[in-house]
């Protein structure tokens, strides 16, 4: 390895550094936002909320299983409060996908990722267990970090607005 590769790869790890932790830290702000709108429009309470979820052997909803929830509940919100979320319902499946993999994936460090940052300032993360396809990657470029946060920062606005609207509902 050169040595202006070794100086490429440093960067675009620090690079990948402060994406994951913008991105995963942003949506770690609409998290409990989710839970609690799940929870409000699902169950009367939280305590009928771990009833349900003990009787059938739920641990753990995984992501996935409570963003299909989520959209749900969120048309189930609409209809109740005349209100539009359709913003929330179109972008939370990417937004959750790609803090997903920036939080569990790897970062493509050989020898065309670290081209592919040089050309680009772009760098690619990959599915690490072997299982996985060889060609499932993600990149994100300053621009797509950026926009990607702005969107979960929009969305922790206007859940934060869903939750103000049922805490007085149920009031």
């Amino acid at each position: 390895m050169t040595e202006e590769e070794k100086i490429l790869l440093r960067n675009m790890q620090r690079f990948s550094t402060i994406i994951r932790g913008q991105v995963i830290g942003t949506y770690s702000s609409i998290e409990y936002l989710i839970d609690d709108t799940i929870i409000r429009l699902t169950f009367n309470s939280i305590e009928d909320y771990k009833f349900y979820t003990k009787l059938f052997g739920i641990k753990k909803i995984d992501s996935k299983t409570k963003i299909k929830i989520l959209k749900h509940c969120l048309v189930k919100y609409d209809k109740l409060f005349k209100k539009d979320t359709s913003f929330i319902r179109e972008k939370i499946s990417n937004i959750t996908d790609k803090r997903h993999a920036l939080a569990h994936w790897q970062l493509f460090s050989s020898t065309e990722g670290i081209e592919l940052f040089k050309q680009k300032k772009e760098i690619k993360y990959f599915k690490p267990k072997a299982e996985a396809p060889q060609d499932e990657f993600c990149s994100f470029s300053i621009d797509i970090m950026n926009k990607l946060e702005n969107d979960i920062l929009q969305i922790a606005v206007l859940l934060t607005d869903v939750q103000k609207d049922l805490i007085n509902l149920h009031q």
